[in-house]
């Protein structure tokens, strides 16, 4: 019991400081600079990596996922599914009765500044918070680091899990 807390807080002390630090960054610096200081920072092999980061937390692979650990894992599979199933449907709800205004930055920027567009991505312009990629992936990767024991597992799990917020 005593190295099971050891590893949950290894795992939730780092994600909660990073959490804490996003938040004051999103707090502190407004919606529109932030997006654009952000947009300055690309490459073709950052748009690359990140166009198939953000895969990770696609519905999609999150199902295929799950059908493949159906022949390994049945309570796994189960566990990924849930928590995927349980986000999903709290994301939409707060995308469509809570956030139906809050626009991507597709959106945003629609007719005050041109930015950086990655070749191939389809955008949005409407129900950009929150983002269902990034509660997907996030609870793909904290399933993972939950039942892991791995401890390069749950860092790895912990750095995806960032990558895609």
């Amino acid at each position: 019991m005593k190295d099971s807390v050891k590893l949950k807080a290894w795992f939730f002390v780092p994600l909660v400081f990073l959490l804490v630090l996003a938040l004051r960054i999103i707090v502190l610096v407004p919606k529109g600079d932030l997006h654009l200081m952000m947009n300055e920072f690309h490459t073709g092999f950052f748009d690359l990596f990140f166009s198939v980061v953000t895969w990770l937390g696609d519905g999609f692979f999150v199902l295929l996922l799950c059908a493949v650990l159906l022949f390994f894992s049945f309570r796994l599979s189960a566990y990924i599914f849930t928590t995927y199933a349980f986000s999903g449907i709290f994301v939409q709800l707060l995308k469509r009765f809570f956030f139906d205004d809050v626009l991507r930055p597709a959106g945003y920027f629609k007719d005050t500044a041109s930015l950086y567009m990655v070749e191939g991505v389809k955008l949005f312009t409407r129900h950009s918070f929150p983002s269902g990629h990034a509660a997907t992936a996030f609870g793909l990767f904290l399933c993972i680091a939950m039942v892991s024991g791995n401890k390069y597992i749950k860092a790895s799990c912990i750095e995806l899990a960032v990558i895609n917020a």
